[in-house]
């Protein structure tokens, strides 16, 4: 038996998780695997031994046993969330700033000595992506409000993107994260 072209666009595809029932069973083309349902910047914190080769050298499991040390945990800034609730007054910016209060109160930012954690704890979606500094391979910033606070955009090795919007001490992390990169 051979499987079945799928004829839909990846548009389509994407539609099976809301409506199963209308849209009738999935091609098989459209199936995902574990691992590319997997959140693409999901990075585990252990190292990958799939390939085979052994890593249990000394000197790297006494690094990973090592603990962490934080260098910056927040969340958003206090300067976006007060611009945003003072604008938010006129009926044009207030998406915009409930996206802020939603940044303030459910998304949090860690980096530590070995990686970058960011906590999503929204009522509607709980994530928690963590990027080894061995994983990045490019920062990018952008200040906003006169440099208040900034956005920064951290692109990894195999081709994704984490954006980290409203940051207060922006240059300083970035500054941090190239140094860990190095």
């Amino acid at each position: 038996m051979q499987a079945a072209t799928c004829s839909r666009s990846p548009a389509a595809s994407f539609a099976w998780p809301i409506a199963p029932r209308l849209l009738g069973p999935r091609p098989v083309c459209c199936k995902k695997t574990a691992q590319q349902r997997r959140w693409p910047y999901r990075a585990s914190a252990e190292p990958d031994t799939s390939s085979g080769a052994s890593t249990s050298s000394s000197s790297s499991t006494a690094a990973d046993l090592a603990p962490e040390t934080t260098f910056y945990e927040g969340s958003g800034s206090n300067a976006e969330l007060l611009l945003s609730l003072v604008l938010g007054a006129t009926l044009i910016y207030l998406p915009l700033t409930l996206a802020s209060i939603g940044r303030r109160l459910w998304i949090s930012y860690r980096f530590t000595d070995k990686r970058l954690i960011v906590t999503t704890n929204s009522p509607v979606l709980k994530r928690e992506v963590q990027v080894k500094y061995s994983q990045i391979k490019e920062v990018r910033s952008a200040p906003r409000a006169l440099g208040l606070w900034g956005d920064v955009v951290i692109f990894l090795k195999d081709g994704s993107r984490l954006p980290l919007v409203g940051l207060e001490r922006h240059r300083e992390l970035v500054d941090y994260i190239e140094g860990q990169i190095q």
